[in-house]
């Protein structure tokens, strides 16, 4: 879930979060944002608590990790444009 989702406040933009989330999963096999709890959950989203520090990332190009990276920008106007993604480099 996007922060801006949490918030009520979104647009089509959420749907590229969603896709980073989409692709560190398939990537790591885990969630990027797994709090003990549903509010633990929310913060670590709202403050992009989230790592390449397993060890299956060592295996992981660095394309693919800024493909993440890109996608998961806190602010919607940061965030990679459905374009821009699809001319990424990591593809």
């Amino acid at each position: 879930m996007a922060p801006e989702v949490i918030e009520a406040k979104h647009d089509k933009r959420c749907d590229l979060w969603s896709l980073g989330v989409v692709t560190f999963v398939l990537l790591s096999g885990r969630l990027p944002f797994k709090g003990e709890s549903e509010e633990d959950t929310f913060t670590k989203i709202k403050y992009l608590n989230y790592h390449f520090d397993d060890d299956c990332w060592g295996t992981i190009s660095e394309d693919a990790q800024d493909f993440i990276e890109s996608l998961l920008q806190r602010d919607p106007k940061n965030r990679m444009s459905a374009d821009k993604a699809l001319k990424h480099s990591w593809f």
